[in-house]
């Protein structure tokens, strides 16, 4: 992935903060782009793990989406898994695992709570 498809895909992102489907259907690019570890790196070095952590904590609040949760907190586990130390490092100093656990709480009536609890525990495993 060159640096004007990630510079388009976090410029997109942040230009359509509040809107779930964009913020749902950017994280699982970020998951799919971010399966290669030179794409991952890019993605991290171009800003998707303030991207994605932006998904998560605006979809972590009441009246988020839970959807978007999850797939925030799995563009995280991929970019940190994959990305390198300084992807694990943003993740962990932007308190994403905090704001994962905060999200499971929220939605802990939502039916796809089960998937969010995987990825979160994943985002465990891999921040440490």
């Amino acid at each position: 992935m060159d640096g004007d498809g990630v510079d388009l895909l976090i410029a997109g992102l942040a230009a359509h903060a509040g809107d779930a489907g964009v913020q749902r259907w950017g994280c699982q690019l970020v998951v799919r782009l971010a399966a290669s570890g030179a794409a991952a790196r890019a993605l991290a070095e171009g800003g998707a793990v303030e991207a994605a952590d932006g998904a998560l904590r605006t979809h972590a609040q009441p009246g988020g989406d839970c959807v978007v949760a999850r797939h925030a907190c799995h563009a995280l586990c991929r970019l940190a898994a994959a990305g390198g130390s300084r992807a694990r490092h943003e993740a962990r100093a932007a308190g994403a695992l905090g704001v994962a656990r905060a999200a499971v709480a929220t939605h802990a009536q939502h039916e796809t709570l089960p998937q969010l609890q995987h990825w979160v525990r994943e985002l465990e495993k891999t921040l440490g």
